[in-house]
């Protein structure tokens, strides 16, 4: 496979190490997942942690890509420097690990774009593109029912890269294929999962077909970037990877 294969920290009810000695042998990159974090950054890794991370990653030859928390809002100066502050404490936390990229959600409308909203994002987006080495480290996610006018307006403004969420297209009955296409080259990280009552199940649930169009594409232009099963149990990674080669092999 010209990409490598990931998934996240939480396949085992228990922490980020744990997993990672659980995952090392079997995947090529491991999403850190610090969807909430304190205020004060008491939960993240330390040094000795990271140390044990460090290893492992050399050993089987690992990488890492970082989501940083899921709350955060740069548009407005009430909650600018607070997330801002959140987002770099992760960072300075997982430095050390260099990691391929930090994922990111922007909870922004295209209304908060407006009034300053936008140059306030960029503004951010640029501080933590100096923490963490380069904006291109950034990689913007686009979410379910956000108007992709918003993702184009800030990339437009900064030189993020991009972290494609096929799975939340394939849940908004969007055809990620025009998408795919036109953004691949920008593409850092790609997520992957199925929708089963829920959104991040188990790739299976996604009709054989639709997975086929989607790898295909990601082959024919030798996608180097991380494809992350985001799924969060053992039953769902082990189905995920089933599928994922099934796909493989039909095309």
């Amino acid at each position: 496979m010209p990409f490598r294969l990931g998934t996240t920290s939480y396949i085992l009810p228990d922490g980020i190490l744990p997993n990672v000695q659980y995952l090392a042998n079997r995947v090529d990159d491991v999403e850190l997942l610090f969807f909430e974090v304190c205020a004060d950054g008491s939960d993240l890794p330390g040094t000795a942690e990271v140390r044990q991370l460090k290893i492992l990653a050399a050993e089987g030859n690992l990488s890492y890509t970082v989501h940083l928390p899921l709350d955060l809002r740069f548009s407005s100066d009430e909650n600018l420097e607070p997330s801002l502050g959140k987002a770099q404490r992760v960072i300075e936390a997982c430095r050390q690990l260099d990691p391929w990229a930090y994922v990111l959600h922007l909870n922004e409308s295209e209304a908060s774009l407006e009034h300053g909203g936008l140059a306030r994002i960029a503004r951010a987006l640029n501080q933590l593109g100096r923490s963490a080495g380069s904006t291109k480290l950034l990689a913007v996610e686009n979410l379910p029912g956000q108007p992709t006018g918003t993702l184009e307006a800030v990339t437009a403004k900064v030189p993020v890269s991009r972290c494609l969420d096929i799975g939340h297209m394939w849940a908004e009955g969007v055809d990620p294929l025009p998408q795919l296409e036109r953004l691949l080259s920008d593409t850092r990280v790609i997520h992957l999962h199925g929708v089963e009552g829920r959104d991040h199940k188990a790739l299976d649930s996604v009709p054989p077909e639709q997975l086929e169009r989607v790898m295909r594409t990601i082959i024919a232009r030798g996608y180097s970037g991380v494809v992350t099963l985001e799924v969060f149990d053992e039953r769902d990674l082990e189905r995920s990877i089933k599928a994922l080669g099934q796909a493989l092999e039909a095309i």
